[in-house]
């Protein structure tokens, strides 16, 4: 039997130039292991699939993010570790 999706975690980008931050920025969400963690690339809306990590990444203007390691437990929980 498979889990439920649950949703339980957004991820939130923000963009910098010279210090500043960059407001209207459109960024493009994408997990490196769809299925354990399937991610809404407009959104960031993460949902968890099945147990195991997922590396997740954003980019905007052709400049991508470090990645962030997603961790799904058992009962289908995401937790992100890092930032942007």
């Amino acid at each position: 039997m498979r889990p439920h999706h649950v949703r339980v975690d957004r991820f939130v980008g923000r963009a910098y130039l010279n210090g500043n931050t960059i407001t209207r920025t459109s960024f493009t969400w994408a997990s490196s292991a769809t299925n354990v963690v399937s991610i809404n690339a407009s959104t960031g809306l993460a949902t968890g699939l099945a147990p195991g990590t997922a590396h997740v990444t954003a980019s905007a203007d052709g400049v991508a993010s470090p990645a962030a390691t997603a961790a799904v437990d058992a009962v289908a929980t995401i937790k992100h570790h890092g930032s942007f």
